[in-house]
């Protein structure tokens, strides 16, 4: 098809509009393109007890937030709280790792292990406990 020049200036008006409209759309759903240098984000690795970030603590969180970890329900959070009260009647410290919170009797491994950096506490390094002697307290 062979069009005359009209048409080819119409077709290379129109292209153009419509990828105008297509960024502005975009920047309108989406955010802008690009940043200005001072980018508000901020990844979990950085920075995990950053207030910013939502956080869930198993040492002091009440049962509904406890919920919020992918694997743990409502009896689950239960028991974790229950370990908690337990260990505070008994006198005994807070448990301090995400290793010796595994050691609660149900409580299942994966769960816990698998949570990322905004569920405290953090595991031991390279999931090996340096706290056996106080989930031994019990």
């Amino acid at each position: 098809m062979i069009r005359n020049p009209d048409q080819t200036r119409q077709w290379q008006i129109a292209s153009i509009l419509f990828w105008l409209i297509l960024l502005g759309l975009h920047g309108l759903v989406m955010g802008p393109l690009w940043s200005d240098g001072d980018p508000d984000l901020k990844l979990l690795h950085e920075s995990p007890r950053d207030q910013s970030w939502v956080t869930v603590d198993l040492r002091t969180d009440p049962l509904a937030r406890l919920q919020l970890i992918s694997g743990i329900g409502p009896g689950l959070a239960a028991k974790i709280v229950t370990a908690r009260v337990e260990r505070e009647r008994a006198g005994l410290s807070a448990l301090p790792c995400r290793c010796t919170f595994m050691q609660i009797p149900g409580l299942p491994d994966r769960a816990l292990m698998d949570a990322g950096p905004w569920v405290l506490p953090l595991p031991c390094p390279g999931f090996e406990c340096l706290h056996d002697d106080q989930a031994g307290e019990r």
